[in-house]
């Protein structure tokens, strides 16, 4: 049996997983990660075919943080935890744009993300990588900096 040492362990393999050991890893922290599957391509982000929603706006209709939070809100019979909701509107384009950076390949249509409508929402949302499984770069070596481990 080997022992193994981290400052920051993140367990599962999904999705908020890669993105917890990206941020612990960026932070300077060595980081191990544990999945019963494959990381990035386990857990909750699987069953949700890698979909992602963010206020965008199109050419045709704007959208806000405010609009979308007002959408999810009511979408879930206002029993939503406010707190996360708002962070979400305000957050995930900027999140997105993480993921687009570090090369996952999101449809887009002339530059710019391409937004589908979902659920729920008023103003076209929904945005996915072009196979739906993608994550962007590999939590395993996410900065070039030695100190992630992948079990």
């Amino acid at each position: 049996m080997q022992d193994v040492h981290c400052q920051v362990l993140v367990i599962g393999g999904g999705a908020a997983a890669m993105r917890a050991a990206i941020a612990a890893h960026d932070a300077g922290a060595t980081t191990l990660i544990v999945s019963k599957q494959t990381p990035g391509y386990s857990g909750n982000s699987v069953i949700a075919r890698s979909g992602h929603s963010g206020p965008f706006g199109t050419p045709e209709l704007d959208d806000s943080p405010e609009l979308f939070v007002a959408d999810t809100l009511h979408a879930g019979s206002y029993v939503n935890h406010q707190p996360m909701v708002r962070a979400l509107a305000t957050e995930a384009c900027a999140r997105i744009a993480d993921l687009i950076a570090w090369g996952a390949p999101f449809l887009t249509r002339a530059g710019h993300i391409e937004t589908q409508p979902s659920a729920g929402h008023q103003r076209p949302r929904g945005c996915y990588t072009v196979k739906n499984l993608d994550r962007g770069r590999s939590p395993s070596a996410p900065t070039g900096r030695p100190g992630s481990v992948i079990c």
